[in-house]
Parts: C-alpha cells; structure tokens; sequence
C-alpha cells in the first residue's frame, strides 16, 4: 500500500522532488503511528482478556 502511495506520488509530483519526500514522510509518520496505537490497544484488550476475534492465544493478528 506504502509503494502504491510512493509510486503515485512520484507520477504526479515528477518535477517537485522535496514534495515528494514531504508527503511520503508524513505518510509513513501516520503509518507509524496508527501501527504504535494499534499495538497499544491489542496489548490492552488482551490484559482485560477481550477476545474481538484479532487476538488468539497472546498473537497479533493484522487486520489486512
């Protein structure tokens, strides 16, 4: 999905190369951050032992 994104990017900004890397920086930063929010919450449903069908037995499950 990220190489998606890049490649697209790169089509439509050939000639503004500093865009680029601004938008592919703050895409990967939301990336990150919904990565780090994600396992905070699946680290907190399983302390409580919430089973939403994305965590079996302690295992992260990714959503695709």
């Amino acid at each position: 999905m990220l190489v998606l994104g890049y490649s697209t990017l790169v089509l439509l900004n050939i000639d503004n190369k500093r865009n680029i890397l601004r938008n592919v920086n703050r895409t990967s930063n939301k990336m990150s951050k919904f990565a780090h929010n994600w396992l905070i919450f699946a680290l907190w449903a399983s302390k409580f032992n919430i089973d939403l069908g994305l965590i079996k037995c302690g295992e992260l499950t990714m959503l695709p």
